[in-house]
């Protein structure tokens, strides 16, 4: 009687644990939409100031800031999605973006974004949500080994 008291126990701090892994997941779900919304927000502020007459380099920098940003944006956003969906190649993609937009975000003093990049990125460093892409993609290498060629 005793031990299936004890196996009670376990489930009820398996479940718990599943829950606030499940938050964890959500929250970088979230963080993920929101820095991709506010990238493409700020894209499309960047790339449509009035340019003034300056040094050709000066513009060309310009407008290649306002594209990777735009880009780093776009790859938040497939990101999130790949979270959503749990897709195994997810929580390699947000770290990429993740580390890249704090690079960039650091250098063009982005406060908003760059905030949201550093919780993010700790959120993704979290053990038990990178237990839980290990465990995606184990099993995803394991279900295209099985399928027939």
């Amino acid at each position: 009687m005793a031990d299936s008291q004890d196996s009670f126990d376990n489930l009820d701090a398996f479940s718990e644990a599943a829950n606030q892994t499940e938050t964890k997941l959500i929250i970088i779900f979230v963080l993920e939409i929101m820095s991709g919304v506010f990238g493409i927000i700020l894209t499309a502020v960047h790339l449509s100031m009035d340019l003034y007459p300056g040094p050709l380099g000066l513009l060309i920098m310009y407008v290649a800031h306002g594209v990777i940003i735009g880009a780093l944006a776009v790859l938040s956003l497939i990101a999130g999605w790949g979270f959503w969906r749990l897709e195994p190649w997810a929580w390699r993609v947000a770290m990429a973006v993740g580390i890249a937009s704090v690079i960039v975000h650091v250098l063009t003093l982005s406060p908003l974004i760059l905030a949201l990049n550093i919780i993010l990125l700790w959120y993704l460093k979290n053990p038990q949500v990178r237990e839980v892409y290990s465990g995606i993609e184990s099993l995803w290498a394991s279900e295209s080994a099985e399928t027939p060629q």
